[in-house]
């Protein structure tokens, strides 16, 4: 999806010393568990990494399927963080959902909280389940 991004990062990274002292995130966007892991693995190659920060499921593409090994692998210590990504408001329904499908956590991260790429906030259309730091209520 990003060309040879990961293997830039990851190459200048570990060059300069500094990979294991970057938070590192990528995405999954492949159908299929097998294809999924191997997608994963290959990500984990490029960066140099043994351990993700945050491993995340793009435009929910099989989030069904990848959200078990997700969890299993965040449990065994090889991600630290699984996140969910979409750029589609008409998939902002299901993604208010996932975390109600046993997510590990049900927070948001804190670098999102803050950050400015986080502008659509879906379940404020209604006014409900907002907290008042602007986060939904099971964040």
């Amino acid at each position: 999806m990003y060309g040879s991004s990961e293997s830039v990062v990851g190459e200048l990274s570990e060059a300069a010393g500094l990979n294991g002292r970057l938070f590192m995130a990528t995405k999954v966007w492949v159908s299929g568990r097998d294809q999924g892991i191997a997608q994963m693995s290959e990500s984990f190659s490029r960066f140099r990494r043994k351990k993700m920060d945050l491993m995340q499921i793009h435009n929910l593409v099989d989030w069904k399927v990848h959200l078990p090994t997700l969890r299993e692998w965040k449990k065994e210590g090889r991600i630290r963080y699984i996140g969910i990504a979409h750029y589609t408001p008409s998939a902002f329904g299901t993604m208010e959902q996932i975390p109600r499908h046993r997510l590990p956590q049900r927070k948001v991260l804190p670098l999102l909280r803050t950050s400015p790429s986080v502008r659509v906030r879906p379940w404020e259309r209604q006014g409900e389940g907002s907290s008042r730091n602007g986060l939904a209520s099971w964040a």
